[in-house]
């Protein structure tokens, strides 16, 4: 059976950082009931942490600003990984988007699964939860 209609495109566009300094990496979306998407990455680059952010574009089309949503101070000084894994979902209201991530709060050396290395890295997870005009969501 085919479609009534064919797809279109109703979002388009590019978060970036205005001198395209930052990697944006691992990205997750999700969209709620009236049509806001929300986004979830981990943003970085050679001199700074990697940290996890989110931001939404709405039915208008409108971005918001990548919001860092926890602030950290650490990496995997070996090589220079991080917390690359984050996922965003819509909880059953159908307007709370839900953040998942992982970060490190200092840094550290040689995790394991790195070269056979069995030491043990501290790694926190962030939840974080919000909703388009609550003042926590971007």
């Amino acid at each position: 059976m085919s479609p009534a209609t064919s797809p279109t495109l109703v979002y388009h566009g590019i978060f970036a950082d205005s001198t395209y300094s930052l990697y944006y990496w691992m990205p997750s979306d999700a969209i709620d009931e009236d049509e806001n998407v929300a986004y979830t990455f981990s943003i970085g680059n050679g001199a700074t942490n990697p940290s996890p952010y989110m931001a939404r574009i709405d039915l208008s089309n409108s971005q918001s600003t990548p919001a860092q949503t926890v602030t950290t101070t650490g990496a995997n000084a070996s090589d220079n990984i991080w917390g690359e894994y984050v996922s965003v979902s819509i909880a059953p209201d159908g307007v709370t988007f839900w953040r998942t991530g992982e970060y490190f709060d200092t840094t550290q050396t040689q995790c394991p699964g790195e070269s056979g290395n069995a030491t043990t890295c501290t790694w926190q997870t962030q939840i974080f939860n919000c909703y388009k005009g609550n003042g926590l969501c971007p």
